[in-house]
């Protein structure tokens, strides 16, 4: 198969200009050097995938350093790609960015340095939230987690780079997708639950469930095959499940997702 135009460019650039595109990725060095010694890549996928591996393995010190190339949450950038993954963040009321800056400084106390996360995808309250939850963590869980979020971020931007571009769908094209969690045992919503959808390419979207057990405005996708994956061992640890993942065929229009869950059992079908 022959390689997309983006990437037989990225081919084609010599060493310097390869490293430069790459640093644009992701500060680390030893991360770029590593990225440019596996040149040439059989596919744009195959790049993004070993863009994530490599963080596995890198030094505490280049984690670190990588840091240097992302902005806060909610810190207006240069940058284009944080620009465009914190497109959700930036476009949101005063109110909710002193509360982000506010949270930002606490867990720069905490820890010493920014708040990593992968924005694109996720709405501004659940990176508030999950910005609260990780104080809790030690350094060292913190670190792990670090590495889980830079590993994300690298394979999408290293797709964006050397992918081709899509063509911007339009409204008719999109998927207009939506859940809501019952408990049956009690017959309430289920509160509290992370839900994620992901694509071909990973995640593109998460939300958690509200105190309707809803999560309305979930995603706005291109159609496609997608998995919605719901973090049900969180909600009920003693459960047969510790997730529900449920493939789909989205096509355009608008698609609600409920699912009756309790501890060892659940269903779901086609709402509206």
């Amino acid at each position: 198969m022959e390689p997309s135009a983006p990437l037989a460019a990225f081919h084609a650039m010599n060493d310097d200009d390869a490293r430069a595109a790459l640093l644009g990725v992701c500060a680390s060095p030893d991360w770029a050097a590593r990225m440019l010694a596996a040149r040439p890549f059989a596919s744009a996928e195959a790049a993004a995938s070993l863009a994530r591996e490599l963080v596995e393995d890198l030094p505490d010190a280049e984690i670190f350093t990588a840091l240097d190339g992302h902005p806060r949450i909610g810190e207006r950038s240069g940058e284009a790609s944080s620009s465009s993954e914190q497109a959700a963040v930036l476009a949101s009321g005063e109110d909710f960015l002193e509360r982000m800056r506010a949270a930002n400084r606490e867990y720069e106390e905490v820890f010493g340095h920014v708040y990593l996360v992968a924005a694109a995808g996720r709405e501004p309250e659940e990176l508030y939230r999950l910005l609260l939850a990780r104080l809790g963590n030690t350094p060292d869980e913190e670190l792990a987690v670090l590495r889980e979020e830079l590993g994300e971020i690298n394979a999408r931007r290293t797709a964006g780079l050397l992918a081709p571009a899509e063509a911007t769908p339009t409204r008719d094209d999109l998927v207009e997708v939506s859940t809501h969690v019952l408990d049956t045992t009690t017959g309430r919503p289920a509160v509290g639950m992370a839900v994620e959808l992901t694509g071909p390419g990973g995640r593109v979207a998460s939300g958690v469930t509200d105190t309707d057990g809803r999560i309305p405005g979930f995603a706005r996708v291109p159609a496609g095959r997608y998995t919605a994956v719901f973090a049900t061992g969180d909600y009920f640890p003693d459960g047969l499940y510790p997730v529900v993942a449920i493939t789909l065929d989205l096509t355009p229009g608008k698609v609600h997702l409920p699912l009756l869950l309790s501890p060892f059992a659940y269903s779901t079908y086609r709402g509206s």
